[in-house]
């Protein structure tokens, strides 16, 4: 299942949630290792991807535009 494209609009998530998606995708892949249930490499590839992904977005300088963060 493709994320992106033009017909995808950006969701608008504070860090929290993205913190938190971020310890979701990697309790996903700590689980799938732990039970030797290994994820198909596009599974794998995808995660990767994402958690680059969101990476970049929390870490990203954020404009305080009408309130603290």
């Amino acid at each position: 299942m493709a994320l992106t494209g033009s017909s995808i609009q950006k969701a608008h998530m504070d860090k929290k949630d993205l913190l938190a998606l971020m310890r979701l995708l990697s309790a996903l892949e700590s689980w799938s290792f732990s039970t030797g249930q290994r994820l198909p490499d596009y599974l794998l590839d995808d995660l990767n991807k994402f958690t680059l992904l969101l990476e970049t977005e929390i870490l990203k300088e954020r404009n305080n535009s009408g309130g603290a963060t």
